[in-house]
């Protein structure tokens, strides 16, 4: 029994790390791959190793996904090196007892992904392999127990600065989720000297990664909100998407005026 929770937590630790270990500058991790050779199966991109294949991109539609133990008949022993990255339509993950490992930023940007499923096979987590994954709130098959893995404010300014970043690289697809949830958070956040503190520290962790531009130090973060506000840039995928699949949708116009009374606070003016 001692032996089983020290291994738990053991494990537990490398999740804790993959979220919060900070890359250097992402585009320039080595992938610590052997050669293999690339294949295709429905949803997954895969590629031949040794023991088994690594799965190395998801290309289906997200949602509560099941990772395959085997793909065209062969074990998958890992999850690869940004192979779910930014996949906003992500809910929750199983991952097969199959896999060992899970690459650099495998799940990186999995904004609406709120749950994972690990087996206790999962031996390698490495950096950033769950990082900016917001809604992430449990971890599951971790023994028997699950953890809150980020505050609602984190999570919150999270958010606000992702919406920044996929504006500023002209991304509204699945992406307009985070007004709704920003509307729906802002209740509950205690917007004192903390909060103001929290954002200094978010942004200077994000700002070390190419993909959050917005959290650079030129960057007028309440300027870009109220330029996405004024040009309606996430109106088309909330009416069509967040707003279709939210269970108490809220109207776009309401979503986007709690944005410029964010904007017009001066929270995020350095």
């Amino acid at each position: 029994m001692k032996e089983k929770r020290m291994k738990n937590w053991k494990k537990l630790l490398m999740i804790v790390l993959a979220m919060v270990m900070l890359p250097a500058g992402m585009p320039t991790y080595r992938i610590e791959v052997q050669a293999g050779i690339s294949e295709a199966s429905g949803d997954y991109d895969y590629e031949i190793k040794e023991d088994g294949v690594e799965i190395t991109k998801y290309n289906g539609n997200g949602g509560d996904v099941v990772i395959p133990s085997k793909i065209d008949g062969k074990k998958v022993i890992g999850i690869g090196y940004r192979a779910f990255l930014d996949c906003s339509s992500l809910t929750s993950v199983m991952i097969p007892d199959s896999v060992s490992s899970i690459g650099i930023s495998a799940f990186y940007g999995c904004s609406s992904l709120t749950s994972v499923s690990i087996p206790d096979s999962v031996t390698s987590i490495k950096d950033s392999a769950f990082e900016n994954c917001s809604s992430l709130t449990s971890v599951s098959s971790l023994g028997r127990f699950s953890m809150n893995l980020q505050s609602l404010e984190r999570t919150y300014i999270d958010k606000v600065f992702a919406l920044c970043d996929y504006y500023l690289q002209g991304r509204s697809k699945r992406c307009s989720r985070h007004l709704y949830d920003i509307y729906k958070l802002t209740p509950l956040i205690k917007f004192d000297e903390g909060f103001a503190i929290l954002i200094g520290e978010v942004r200077k962790h994000r700002s070390r990664m190419q993909v959050c531009p917005s959290a650079k130090e030129a960057v007028d973060v309440s300027a870009v909100i109220m330029e996405f506000c004024d040009n309606s840039f996430y109106r088309e995928d909330y009416q069509d998407i967040t707003s279709y699949f939210a269970a108490d949708a809220v109207p776009y116009d309401e979503a986007i005026g709690q944005m410029r009374a964010l904007a017009a606070s001066d929270l995020f003016v350095r």
